[in-house]
C-alpha cells in the first residue's frame, strides 16, 4: 500500500515546476545582492564595460524599470521623445543614483543627445562622459573609435586616480566573458523543446546581472548551472515538446520582465530575443589573446551588436531572419517604443523579409517600458498566439494527409 501511495506521488510530481522552482531561488538570491560600490552607471550596450571594470568600478545599468516619468520630464523634454529617455532623465533627477560615481551616456540617437546635455545641467551627475559612437564599421570608423576609447581610458583614470593597464583591461575581458558564456548557456535553457527557464525568467536575470558584481554573478551563475545543468537536461528530454508556439521577441529595449511575461501568460513562448535589454547585449566575446587589448575591446562592440543606429539594415534583417530560423520559432514579435524612429524604420524592411520567409510576427509599439498597458497588448499577443497555433494544426493535418496519400 505504502508503495502504491509512493508511487502515485511520484507520478504527479512535475518535473518542470521543480526546474522553474529552481531557477526561481537563484533569481532571488540574485536580487538579494547588495548594490556594488563604487560602481558607474550606464544606459546603452555600445558603453564598453571592460574599461569601466579595470578602472576598479562596477558597471551599473541605470534603472528605469521604477520610474514612473512624464509630468516631471516634460518640463525639460518633449513629451513626443523616446520613453526611455524620459525615464532615464527621471531617474537622474529623482535622486536614486547618489550611490553612483557618474554616469556614461553614448550619443547613439538625438534623444540621447539631448539626455546628455539636460543630465548636466540639471541631474547634478558628478562625473558624467559623452561616448561619441560611429555608424560604420570599416577601418575608419575602428580609428576613430579607438581615439574615443583611449579618452575614455583617460577620463576614468582622472575619476579614480588609477592607472589602467593592459593586465587590467585583459583580466576585465576575462571576467566580462565568462558572463557573457554564462548567459548564452541560460538562454540554451529557455530554447529547449520544453523550456527549463521561463523568458521572463531570463529577462530578471539579465536585469541582475546588469545591476551587480559581474564576478559575483559568475560565481553564482556557474554553481547554478553545474549544480542544475544535468538534471535539467535529463528531466526535459523526458517530458514531451511544449505546445506552445516558439516565439522569437526583438526590437527596442524591455526593462522588465512584463512584456515576456504577458507573451508566456497569454500562450505563446519566447525561445528568443534580439533585444538590446537581452541576449543582444551579450553576443559576442572579446578576443582575450590580443597584442592590444583595447582594439580587441573595440573591435567587439563595434561590429558585434548590430543596433539599427549602424548601418547595415539588409545585414541585420538577415540576421532575424536567419535567428529565427535557428531557434525554430514560429512566429516574431516585433517590440517598438513609441517614437523610436531608428527601430520603427527597420520595421517595414523586417516584415518583409519575414513574410518571404514564410514567419508570422506581429508589431508591438509601446508608450512605456512596463506592463501598464497590457489590456491591449494581451488581447493583441494572445489573438497572434492562437493565430499561430491553428496554422501549425493546419500544417500537422496537411503533412498527416501528405503522408497518407503517399503511403497509399
Amino acid at each position: 500500500m505504502g508503495n502504491t501511495v509512493m508511487k502515485v506521488g511520484v507520478q504527479r510530481e512535475d518535473p518542470l515546476l521543480r526546474i522553474r522552482q529552481r531557477a526561481e531561488a537563484f533569481i532571488r538570491e540574485l536580487e538579494l545582492e547588495p548594490p556594488p560600490s563604487p560602481a558607474l552607471g550606464w544606459s546603452c550596450s555600445y558603453v564598453p564595460q571592460e574599461l569601466i571594470l579595470a578602472a576598479g568600478l562596477t558597471p551599473v545599468r541605470i534603472p528605469t524599470h521604477l520610474e514612473e516619468a512624464r509630468e516631471q520630464t516634460q518640463s525639460y523634454l518633449p513629451p513626443n521623445l523616446c520613453p526611455y529617455v524620459h525615464r532615464l532623465l527621471q531617474a537622474g533627477l529623482s535622486g536614486g543614483l547618489s550611490h553612483l560615481q557618474g554616469t556614461v551616456l553614448v550619443a547613439s540617437c538625438d534623444p540621447m543627445r539631448r539626455l546628455a546635455d539636460i543630465w548636466e545641467l540639471y541631474s547634478r551627475p558628478g562625473f558624467l562622459y559623452r561616448l561619441e559612437m560611429p555608424r560604420r564599421e570599416d577601418r575608419p570608423a575602428m580609428e576613430f573609435f579607438l581615439r574615443v576609447l583611449k579618452d575614455f581610458r583617460l577620463s576614468l583614470q582622472d575619476l579614480t586616480g588609477r592607472r589602467i593597464r593592459a593586465e587590467d583591461l585583459r583580466g576585465a575581458v576575462t571576467v566580462l566573458n565568462r558572463t557573457r558564456r554564462i548567459m548564452r548557456e541560460l538562454d540554451l535553457l529557455r530554447a529547449m523543446p520544453r523550456s527549463a527557464i521561463t523568458s521572463a525568467q531570463l529577462q530578471r536575470i539579465a536585469l541582475c546581472v546588469e545591476s551587480m558584481s559581474r564576478e559575483r554573478f559568475n560565481e553564482m551563475g556557474a554553481a547554478f548551472l553545474a549544480r542544475s545543468r544535468k538534471d535539467l537536461l535529463r528531466e526535459c528530454r523526458a517530458l514531451p515538446g511544449m505546445r506552445q508556439p516558439r516565439l522569437l521577441l526583438a526590437g527596442c529595449v524591455v526593462e522588465d520582465d512584463g512584456l515576456p511575461r504577458l507573451i508566456e501568460d497569454t500562450g505563446g513562448r519566447v525561445v528568443a530575443d534580439s533585444l538590446c535589454s537581452g541576449m543582444r547585449h551579450f553576443r559576442g566575446q572579446v578576443e582575450e589573446n590580443a597584442a592590444s587589448p583595447l582594439e580587441a575591446v573595440a573591435a567587439r562592440y563595434l561590429h558585434r551588436l548590430k543596433c539599427p543606429r549602424m548601418v547595415g539594415r539588409g545585414e541585420r534583417v538577415r540576421s532575424l531572419v536567419s535567428q529565427a530560423r535557428e531557434s525554430c520559432s514560429e512566429g516574431v514579435v516585433l517590440h517598438t517604443l513609441t517614437f523610436c524612429d531608428l527601430h520603427q524604420m527597420e520595421v517595414p524592411a523586417q516584415q518583409e523579409a519575414l513574410l518571404g520567409a514564410n514567419i508570422p510576427c506581429l508589431h508591438l509599439e509601446r508608450e512605456h517600458l512596463s506592463g501598464e498597458d497590457s489590456g491591449q497588448l494581451r488581447t493583441r499577443v494572445q489573438a497572434f498566439a492562437e493565430l499561430l497555433s491553428r496554422r501549425n494544426r493546419g500544417l500537422s493535418v496537411a503533412a498527416t494527409n501528405a503522408d497518407r496519400n503517399w503511403n497509399g
